[in-house]
């Protein structure tokens, strides 16, 4: 089955949000926090569950995108170990969000 060319809005019931924090001291950090569905509002609707994890940086360093290979990739296995436990966790008939 091919992926939709359009968003047809479907979504698992939980998700991450990557957000940024700056801290006086100069550095950034990407903060990923659950988020839970509101179906009753539509699917594109989402609530705070709960803090999952944050990683810093040099302010400066993050902006100019000069993390390294690693440090990305760590940044991305995260949100996808996390996405996956989410869905195991909430049981999602057919898997993630299957239909």
């Amino acid at each position: 089955m091919a992926f939709p060319a359009t968003d047809d809005g479907v979504r698992e019931q939980s998700g991450v949000v990557a957000s940024l924090r700056a801290t006086p001291d100069g550095r950034l950090f990407v903060v990923l926090d659950d988020v839970r569905q509101q179906p009753a509002v539509d699917a594109l609707s989402w609530t705070h569950e709960r803090f999952f994890t944050t990683s810093g940086y040099p302010r400066q360093e993050l902006e100019n995108l000069g993390l390294t290979q690693e440090q990305f990739a760590k940044l991305g296995e995260n949100i996808v170990i996390r996405l996956l436990a989410l869905a195991k966790d909430g049981g999602a008939s057919g898997g993630y969000g299957a239909v």
